[in-house]
């Protein structure tokens, strides 16, 4: 039978694996990205547009996985109305935000840069919007 508890357990792992995911794309992103340009026959400078762009992000992502880990944590725990878990959310969106940003900038040298930017803008939203619903819990009645 399928339970709560198993369903954020697997969300913590699927966050765990990510984090392998993001270590493992910081050592290998100058191999995939010549192999990238090389299979595709592009321009000989986007190795390092492109990796000017995905290092940058690399912080962002990292403490958004972080607080996605945190968050997921208090709610195995029983926790999920807190003012930590509204912390977390807080960081997570402004995280997609700095990488959209990012992202949005670079996508005048590589244009697959503005729908990275659109979508991690939007994502960023859409955890604002859940943030926001839990920050009316907090709020005092008038």
């Amino acid at each position: 039978m399928w339970t709560q508890k198993k369903s954020v357990t697997l969300s913590l792992v699927l966050t765990y694996c990510f984090m392998i995911l993001l270590a493992v794309g910081i050592i290998a992103l100058p191999w995939l990205v010549r192999w990238y340009v090389e299979i595709r026959g592009r321009e000989a400078s986007l190795p390092t547009t492109i990796m000017l762009t995905c290092y940058p992000c690399v912080p962002f992502a990292a403490w958004a996985l972080w607080s996605m880990r945190c968050l997921l944590h208090n709610i195995r725990n029983g926790q999920p109305f807190i003012q930590q878990n509204i912390q977390m959310m807080h960081r997570i969106s402004w995280c997609c935000f700095a990488v959209a940003l990012v992202m949005l900038y670079s996508g005048h040298l590589y244009l697959p840069f503005y729908v990275s930017a659109i979508a991690a803008a939007f994502i960023g939203l859409i955890v604002r919007v859940i943030k926001n619903l839990y920050a009316v819990s907090f709020m005092p009645e008038e």
